[in-house]
């Protein structure tokens, strides 16, 4: 069992959440150091590496800017900008993700 997320571990969460949602894309360790309060990027990582391990985010390996959120119930390994194509149609259209996405797997496999 995974220890509760810290006030300083929600804090980095929200800003990242935030920065995706404003700009569409994750920010770097020196965005998330410098917004925060923490003094170093390995700093940053050691917070990062501890989001991963609670199931907020993941980390993509060998890309930039590579923090993708995990959303609660939606655990599809997509990649990022399929995610996000998904998560920007589903706020458009007022559903869940989950929905979105399984509107699209029936409409693709043409199970109406």
């Amino acid at each position: 069992m995974t220890a509760p997320m810290t006030s300083r571990q929600k804090t980095v969460l929200d800003f990242i959440r935030s920065h995706v949602e404003r700009k569409g894309f994750s920010p770097t360790y020196a965005e998330i150091a410098a917004a925060v309060g923490i003094k170093s990027k390995g700093g940053v990582a050691r917070m990062v590496e501890c989001l991963v391990e609670r199931g907020a985010i993941r980390v993509l390996t060998n890309r930039a800017r590579g923090i993708a959120l995990v959303e609660p119930g939606l655990h599809l390994l997509l990649q990022p900008d399929v995610e996000r194509c998904l998560q920007d149609f589903a706020r458009r259209n007022g559903i869940a993700p989950e929905t979105a996405a399984a509107e699209a797997i029936r409409h693709y496999v043409g199970a109406a």
